[in-house]
């Protein structure tokens, strides 16, 4: 590495990796929170629906062009500093992931716990 001031990259990609993966769940979330519930009473007007499935869709696609296409000139420049940036940014998801499958066991096991350890 050229400069010290490079090693805060990582953390500067994985900083930024929280915001941009956070923006991708709740895009995921509003659009399938859009599917239809047959149990709700409240309907709303199929051309509102479709209206706003199409927006939130058209959104998402922007963004993820925007970001992809902007990854990729990081990725494929000559520059240390972009990669690293970058393996911030991408390593959310993999810290995300595998923090939440070891909390879920966590909770399997004491659930697993309190049910053999029931007073008589």
């Amino acid at each position: 590495m050229d400069n010290p001031l490079q090693m805060l990259l990582p953390i500067i990609g994985f900083i930024g990796g929280i915001f941009l993966w956070s923006r991708v769940a709740h895009l995921v979330i509003a659009v399938s929170g859009l599917t239809p519930n047959p149990s709700s009473t409240v309907r709303e007007p199929e051309a509102l629906e479709k209206a706003y499935r199409r927006l939130v869709l058209l959104i998402a696609a922007g963004w993820l062009i925007l970001t992809g296409a902007l990854l990729a000139y990081m990725v494929y420049t000559d520059k240390t500093g972009w990669a690293l940036l970058v393996a911030g940014v991408f390593g959310v998801p993999l810290f995300t992931v595998t923090n939440f499958l070891l909390i879920a066991r966590r909770h399997r096991n004491r659930a697993a716990g309190r049910k053999s350890q029931s007073p008589n």
